[in-house]
């Protein structure tokens, strides 16, 4: 899979759509790729990428930002179906409508990951 990864996110497309896919793409893909062998090898670990309520249907005039983000929602999905017997959990957060302020609030981010984290602990196997 880790060589699949490599290759997908070398591939042709994240030129010719711009930087946003190479974010959405590549970045997530070589990200994973980095962080997989370690869990893989622990038996145990938690990825939560972020996309968002654009990726469940498809929104004109935001047609790549809702494609790339629908790709980060099917990416993790299948992910987590490979890698659960191995004790990894994969899942995708969707934000929807998120006030300015509080994506600037540095407060209130440590929040909302302290809490999801704690969350996803309580209700998966990784405690």
């Amino acid at each position: 899979m880790a060589a699949e990864i490599v290759r997908a996110s070398q591939s042709p497309a994240r030129c010719y759509f711009g930087p946003l896919s190479g974010f959405n793409f590549g970045l997530l893909l070589q990200m994973t790729q980095l962080v997989l062998k370690h869990m893989e090898s622990r038996r145990k670990g938690l990825i939560l990428n972020i996309s968002s309520g654009t990726a469940l249907f498809p929104w004109p005039l935001y047609t790549m930002y809702s494609a790339s983000k629908a790709f980060v929602r099917v990416f993790s999905k299948a992910l987590q179906a490979e890698y659960k017997a191995k004790g990894i959990v994969i899942q995708a957060s969707f934000l929807n409508l998120v006030p300015s302020w509080a994506t600037c609030s540095s407060m209130f981010q440590k929040a909302l990951l302290t809490r999801y984290a704690e969350y996803l602990k309580q209700n998966s196997s990784l405690g």
